[in-house]
């Protein structure tokens, strides 16, 4: 699973800003984080900062996750994101 990780982070990296909707980008991105950092203790931004609370939001839902099942569910986000980049 790491190696197939690693490919999907490495697709993101070179083709995230080929998405037409931002809003595409916000589940992968929770996945990311709690894969890679774990459940989200970070104070909650204000609303206000629609962008970043957005971000922090959606990780905190990938609350108690394993590390193994957010890896395996950001490769299956990017995977759908392909679709989207001819």
């Amino acid at each position: 699973m790491e190696a197939e990780f690693q490919t999907a982070c490495d697709w993101m990296k070179d083709n995230a800003g080929k998405i037409s909707k931002q809003e595409d980008l916000l589940p992968p991105y929770g996945f990311f984080k709690q894969a890679t950092e774990g459940d989200n203790k970070t104070a909650e931004p204000m609303k206000l900062n629609i962008k970043a609370h957005r971000k922090w939001d959606i990780w905190k839902k990938q609350a108690g996750m394993s590390k193994e099942d957010a890896m395996k569910n950001y490769v299956e986000a990017v995977n759908t994101l392909k679709a989207q980049v001819k």
